[in-house]
């Protein structure tokens, strides 16, 4: 599997883009794991744990009662 920060700098020679500062930051920033009970840095997680993750954190109820301003009634 392709780690994020291999990724990241695929596309950089692709494009021949600098990296943004913030992407740099967001590669560096820790994951805590509760499957292997450790942090993770973001540049080392693979594309798939990064979608699950992200996956995860979005509450898709929540999320489209706000955007689009309707109640409970779905």
């Amino acid at each position: 599997m392709m780690k994020i920060g291999n990724l990241v700098q695929l596309q950089h020679m692709v494009i021949d883009r600098k990296v943004p500062c913030d992407v740099e930051e967001i590669l560096n920033m820790q994951y805590y794991s509760m499957s292997k009970n450790e942090f993770i840095r973001v540049g080392d997680m693979d594309l798939v744990h990064l979608l699950r993750v992200f996956n995860m954190s979005i509450d898709y109820k929540e999320h489209y009662n706000i955007e689009k301003g309707i109640s409970d009634e779905i």
